[in-house]
């Protein structure tokens, strides 16, 4: 290979050297034409083209290549060789006293919500701590490098005695502010009374940095007639208030929200699975800041599902984890989800996307 004065040959070497000392310019060869990113200046060996290639991705890579995989749980969380670790998330921000530095916070379920932090951009993690009781939650980082979580904790903490609905589970706020060293439960977002489940909650945390506002999304009803509710705090947790996302009459079943907050309106964008139809769909709204009432709800899957059951560990089930995104520079919102489709005469789910524009 040859690049203004830099060349690398597989074979023949001395005839290279002898033309170039004779000014010959042409010699007969077998020539592999290489496109590359990387810059000639600086190249004398192999090495220094490894070591070009090297910075090259680190500099430009776009997620082509990742780390290598190892261990993100504390061993002492799961001692049993029978497993014990379930629903890992991930969360980061900055660090709340050096802003510059990227505080990362992952969390699963390890008879409780427990939590870890790295302060090296992942290369490390501390030792875990315990967040809040219960298993179902979710976890962000505020511009502030605070660190919110919220939980859905039955009465024994790990365990529940209403796995679809009991007016003993309740919906925990909890939060650091100290960068995920240690946590405090603030308060119980969802209102006393309420039947909450525990299957299918995915109770959702979203900060609001900008208007001083913190929300959690989570379902609640009698029977599996559950509610999507939008609970509001305006004094960082200590007291909240509550409305309903879902537009139709409290009948049907509305479960696993995902929430995704619009900085830069304020906006409140909402996906949950519902069977308001008797089949099943992905629905779509958006909780607007200081409106006493969300907006109209809008089917996002293109329609209804094959099938809609709250059975779990089987083809049709429908999950209990998806995805809304806020695209926030190319004002794009991005939805994930799992729905059931008819495949060879039966249920069967699938997992799909769409997209749409702020």
């Amino acid at each position: 290979m040859f690049q203004t004065e830099q060349y690398f040959v597989r074979d023949g070497h001395h005839r290279v050297s002898v033309c170039r000392a004779l000014d010959v310019p042409i010699i007969e060869a077998d020539v592999t034409l290489v496109r590359t990113l990387i810059a000639p200046d600086g190249v004398r060996s192999r090495a220094d083209l490894t070591r070009k290639e090297l910075r090259r991705l680190a500099a430009t890579d776009d997620g082509s290549t990742w780390s290598a995989p190892r261990a993100a749980h504390d061993a002492r969380d799961c001692p049993s060789p029978d497993g014990c670790l379930d629903k890992p998330m991930i969360a980061a921000g900055p660090l709340p006293d050096d802003p510059a530095r990227p505080l990362v916070v992952l969390c699963y379920a390890a008879n409780g919500l427990r939590c870890r932090r790295s302060v090296d951009g992942g290369a490390s993690f501390g030792r875990s701590v315990l967040a809040a009781p219960g298993f179902y939650g979710d976890v962000r980082v505020d511009r502030r490098g605070r660190v919110h979580v919220v939980v859905t904790s039955g009465p024994g903490g790990f365990t529940s005695p209403g796995w679809f609905g009991s007016e003993q589970n309740r919906v925990v706020y909890a939060r650091s502010d100290d960068g995920g060293v240690t946590y405090r439960q603030v308060s119980v977002a969802s209102a006393m009374g309420e039947r909450v489940p525990m299957y299918f909650s995915n109770a959702q945390v979203v900060r609001d940095e900008a208007r001083s506002l913190t929300h959690v999304v989570y379902p609640a009803g009698a029977g599996v007639a559950w509610d999507i509710v939008v609970a509001t705090s305006r004094d960082d947790g200590l007291t909240w208030t509550r409305r309903r996302a879902n537009d139709d009459a409290p009948c049907a079943t509305h479960m696993t929200p995902s929430a995704a907050l619009d900085p830069a309106t304020g906006g409140l964008h909402l996906l949950w699975l519902e069977s308001r139809d008797g089949r099943g769909a992905a629905v779509w709204a958006r909780c607007d800041a200081g409106s006493p009432a969300c907006g109209a709800n809008e089917r996002v899957s293109d329609g209804p599902f094959a099938a809609f059951a709250l059975v779990r560990q089987s083809p049709r089930w429908l999950g209990e984890y998806h995805a809304l995104v806020v695209d926030e520079g190319r004002r794009r919102l991005h939805a994930l989800w799992t729905g059931t489709v008819t495949e060879g005469g039966a249920p069967v789910a699938r997992i799909f996307h769409a997209a749409a524009g702020l």
